[in-house]
């Protein structure tokens, strides 16, 4: 759907994978699950607090609250 509106979508299969590919793509926006393998959204959003120009990100989830996740 994005790429019909001209958006050119790069997909990460996790938080590492993503900061891997941020290295070297800049990314307008960062869309991501917050239940990932090896780094989470939670660790990604920690991560990214740290860099200077991280890009705006918004943390979606499956669960209908976070004690599920959090416990």
């Amino acid at each position: 759907m994005l790429a019909s509106f001209g958006i050119m979508p790069l997909t990460a299969t996790d938080g590492q994978d993503a900061i891997e590919k941020l290295a070297s793509f800049d990314a307008d926006v960062i869309v991501a699950d917050l239940v990932m393998p090896r780094m989470d959204g939670f660790d990604l959003l920690r991560h990214l607090s740290q860099q200077r120009n991280a890009p705006p990100t918004i943390v979606l989830t499956g669960f209908g609250n976070l004690e599920k996740y959090c416990g």
